[in-house]
């Protein structure tokens, strides 16, 4: 891990990109290990509170799977679910599985005003507030260049809505490119997606009403959508139904999407029904087309793969 640039604390510094921990955590019986783990989930929690990942009452949620926690807090699973135990046990956080086989949703419960005894200590729920022009969260002062890029990328609320089309045919470095700026924003908190429709699509069959609402939701509200190879999956009514209600949706609330396809900007401008017609209509309005034209970068590998095979064997 990369060790952070220091500087010294002066009269003049204000403090940002710091996890919070509340001062009556310290005046509780808990581990070390626990309070770092709950300052962890409730600083996910403003993301969460972010995007309007809330209950039916306002209490906001947050999905943090063990292993992530494990590495975040570079412990074991174990000590995860050891210390979330102790976290439930004193009221700080709840839990609750929406589905059968889904993931936990945990719910961090923040003390009441300033230190209180113990006896009287109460907790209340993180609950949503409204929605701020500036999608991205606070990223350290001191990483100035990463800083730069995100202001740039949400500078202007009406910029908010614009993606990239990566098109061009295949091995040319589109989903590589898409993944950078992904892991570059993650690093940041953005709340990113990528994925196929395919994957979409193959996930729907057996779930619920809800369950579907639930997971087709989350793609058309995160941050950043970047949906890979599209045109690839499909093309039935029901695959288009969904792959319009995704795109439509983030058409309609005006986030940013990224896509990758194969397919070339006149398919994507003449194509063969009504519905693709309404959907690329919507995705060359939303997003700025950038070819990849080069070399396939599969193919010059494939052709230093056989050179090297030629040099081991001789031939």
């Amino acid at each position: 891990m990369k060790e952070p640039t220091l500087q010294p604390f002066t009269l003049s510094t204000s403090l940002t990109g710091y996890m919070p921990v509340p001062r009556e955590l310290l005046e509780m019986e808990l581990p070390s290990t626990a309070i770092l783990l709950y300052a962890v989930l409730l600083d996910r929690a403003t993301l969460s509170q972010k995007n309007r990942y809330s209950d039916g009452t306002g209490a906001v949620y947050v999905i943090y799977p063990i292993d992530k926690l494990a590495e975040t807090l570079s412990i074991s699973d174990t000590a995860v679910k050891r210390n979330l135990k102790i976290l439930e046990q004193k009221g700080l956080i709840w839990k609750m599985r929406e589905t059968k086989n889904g993931p936990n949703h945990v719910f961090p419960n923040i003390p009441e005003g300033s230190i209180k005894p113990l006896s009287t200590e109460t907790f209340h729920p993180v609950t949503s507030t409204k929605k701020t022009t500036c999608t991205g969260q606070n990223v350290p002062m001191n990483n100035k260049k990463k800083r730069h890029e995100k202001e740039n990328y949400y500078q202007h609320e009406e910029d908010e809505s614009l993606g990239l089309l990566f098109w061009g045919l295949t091995g040319n470095g589109k989903t590589f490119a898409a993944a950078c700026i992904a892991n570059a924003l993650i690093e940041q908190l953005v709340d990113v997606r990528m994925c196929t429709f395919g994957t979409i699509l193959k996930h729907l069959p057996g779930m619920t009403a809800r369950e579907k609402d639930d997971y087709l939701k989350s793609f058309r509200t995160c941050d950043l959508l970047i949906l890979d190879d599209f045109g690839m999956e499909r093309r039935t009514d029901y695959a288009r139904e969904q792959i319009f209600g995704i795109i439509d949706g983030r058409y309609v609330a005006k986030k940013p999407t990224i896509i990758t396809t194969n397919l070339s900007l006149r398919e994507l401008k003449d194509p063969c029904d009504i519905t693709e017609k309404r959907i690329f209509d919507r995705i060359l309005e939303m997003c700025i087309p950038v070819c990849f034209d080069g070399e396939s970068l599969r193919l010059t590998k494939a052709k230093e793969n056989l050179k090297l095979y030629k040099q081991l064997t001789g031939k």
